[in-house]
């Protein structure tokens, strides 16, 4: 999984307010998940081909936090000790927002409802 993280020799361009945002989310999402994720939002994702259909074979249950249900989909396949030896996070070297984002401040408001919706279905 890429990560945003803000650190000297990366550029990493985005607003604070989506910043401040993104981390009280990741915050939220890891502890409902009980693994530490720094960047679950983060579309940038290579999975294992042996995985793959497993993975993506039920529909999602929400729009935007796909990417938290794939990560309890695979605790759930292969334990969560084994999920957190599996899933490496990789710093990215360059990444910035682009005006234009489909999400809307009801997509924020909305966030902690529907992490809870996956917590109560896969934890």
């Amino acid at each position: 999984m890429g990560c945003r993280l803000i650190r000297l020799g990366a550029r990493i361009d985005r607003s604070f307010v989506r910043h401040i945002i993104s981390r009280t989310f990741a915050t939220m999402a890891s502890r409902v998940l009980g693994i530490k994720v720094y960047d679950t939002q983060n579309g940038a994702k290579l999975i294992k081909s042996n995985i793959v259909k497993e993975l993506f074979e039920d529909e999602f249950i929400t729009r935007w936090l796909f990417d938290i249900e794939l990560i309890f989909r695979l605790i759930k396949k292969i334990g969560k000790n084994e999920a957190k030896r599996l899933i490496v996070e990789v710093p990215l070297n360059e990444c910035r927002d682009i005006d234009g984002s489909k999400i809307k401040t009801m997509d924020f408001i909305r966030a902690p409802l529907e992490l809870f919706k996956i917590w109560r279905k896969y934890g």
